[in-house]
């Protein structure tokens, strides 16, 4: 890759997304600086202001032209059990989130009621009630309690991108192994024909060998042959029922209830990633979103760690009302109540702080050590599927003129076995050549679809973005604690 290339890439990383954006805010942003100023870098200044054009070739799952596969990837986002369970870690980490914001607010607690009758050594029983709460609230001076809730929010961020990353893995897994059972309808198919080929060339040994023109050895040569193909055709519809029962399970459907059944093989036109696409790539990938998140928590961690020696201020109140008699409990004659505050301070714990502080900014610079490298493991990654592109590509084009001369070849030999020059082996030879040259193309095609498949992860494209009802509202959400949190 251009290293100019490389620099704008990187440059979009620091410009991307609503919740990078805003949890890089108040004390998340110790970290984040950190990180933005080691990326910078690796780049020139002026590349740091340019934000790369939206480009027109960014690739989408509708290009994989095939109406059954779009119906199975969306039946598998909707059936498949690890999505499901991803969904409810969602809801969970949710649950936590809304729990740590609770912290924020004071808490009440009432029912510190007694009923008791006393006797005295001079005087006859009396009775006396009581009734009480109280209310205790934590005051968040140095904003250590606002930094857990945007852990918190950053929590159910890092699962949301788990979602993201199981839903996009899913819809590939699906795609590969519907193109891997189409190819393997065709290879059986040609191998099928390849057997019939093989059979009558045997038949027509057999009239050779009872005329005496060739040896038994010929003859047995061609059976080992045909036993060698039915023993690679039995491998191969054992290998459909595999990827058959495989695809039922990422649908979410009990194997033995879902079948696909062979149709016609077509291909249609593969597409392509062009060269300037990798732009795109630092905006949405997850493991970069992810690492980013890592990168503002540690930020949250150090904060955090650095106010260990700062006061903490406690509120508390309390009220009670006491009487002798149950109906004087009901008015406010017998109400005591009382507030209070307390803070403490740590004066001395032996050196412990210091060293917490030193482990927690080593682990911040681990953080940023990994943001890093997640970032160049992402240009990385869509280089590789340009380079397994540009290879295929050419491969392809190799192949079909291989197929197209084998074609032409074959109908030579057809024309001159139907005026007697050439022989019956002659045509069955380039008959079996031709469908090796259209397993070869076939095997290739499939290899190209893959590629592509693989740079719709890499550039993290949605299978159904319209499905993912969840992003927007988590994005918001987290954007206001981040916010809330200065």
């Amino acid at each position: 890759m251009p290293r100019h290339l490389f620099n704008s890439l990187v440059a979009v990383v620091l410009l991307s997304g609503c919740a990078h954006n805003s949890l890089l805010q108040g004390s998340s942003r110790i970290g984040a600086d950190v990180a933005a100023a080691k990326l910078t870098q690796l780049t020139p200044p002026e590349w740091q202001s340019e934000t790369p054009d939206i480009l027109p070739n960014t690739p989408t799952w509708q290009a994989l032209d095939d109406p059954i596969l779009q119906d199975m990837i969306a039946q598998g986002l909707s059936g498949n059990l690890s999505i499901e369970a991803s969904l409810l870690r969602l809801e969970s980490a949710l649950i936590g989130l809304e729990q740590s914001e609770t912290a924020l607010s004071p808490r009440f607690s009432l029912g510190r009621g007694s009923a008791s009758v006393t006797q005295s050594r001079n005087g006859g029983p009396f009775d006396s009630y009581s009734f009480g709460g109280s209310a205790q609230y934590q005051v968040d001076i140095w904003g250590r309690i606002k930094n857990n809730v945007t852990q918190s929010a950053l929590s159910v961020e890092q699962q949301k991108i788990q979602n993201e990353v199981l839903r996009i893995s899913t819809a590939q897994a699906i795609a590969n192994i519907y193109i891997d059972l189409r190819v393997r309808d065709e290879v059986i198919r040609l191998q099928e024909q390849q057997i019939e080929i093989q059979r009558e060339q045997l038949r027509l040994s057999e009239v050779r060998l009872e005329a005496g023109a060739i040896t038994r050895l010929s003859v047995d040569q061609i059976r080992v042959s045909i036993q060698r193909l039915l023993g690679t055709l039995e491998a191969s519809r054992v290998r459909r029922d595999d990827l058959e029962r495989r695809l039922a399970l990422l649908l979410g459907l009990p194997p033995h209830e879902f079948s696909l059944e062979p149709r016609s093989f077509q291909t249609f036109d593969l597409p392509r990633l062009m060269p300037d696409a990798p732009a795109n790539v630092l905006i949405g990938r997850p493991d970069i979103r992810a690492a980013e998140c890592n990168v503002v928590r540690a930020g949250l961690s150090l904060d955090n760690a650095r106010k260990a020696w700062l006061p903490t201020l406690g509120l508390s109140g309390s009220a009670t009302q006491s009487s002798t008699s149950l109906f004087d409990l009901l008015t406010t004659d017998g109400i005591s109540a009382s507030i209070g505050a307390a803070m403490s301070v740590l004066l001395f714990d032996n050196g412990d702080r210091d060293r917490n502080i030193a482990q927690v900014e080593i682990a911040e610079r681990q953080t940023l050590i990994s943001y890093q490298q997640t970032v160049l493991a992402a240009l990385e990654d869509v280089e590789q599927i340009l380079t397994r592109q540009s290879q295929n590509m050419r491969q392809i084009e190799i192949q079909r003129l291989q197929e197209e001369a084998q074609q032409r070849v074959t109908r030579i030999t057809q024309a001159q076995y139907d005026t007697g020059a050439a022989s019956a082996f002659d045509l069955i030879r380039e008959q079996s050549n031709g469908l090796n040259s259209r397993q070869s193309r076939v095997l290739d095609w499939s290899e190209g679809v893959k590629v592509y498949i693989s740079a719709l992860g890499a550039l993290a494209v949605d299978p159904l973005p319209s499905a993912d009802a969840s992003t927007s509202m988590l994005n918001g959400m987290i954007c206001k604690n981040s916010a809330d949190s200065e």
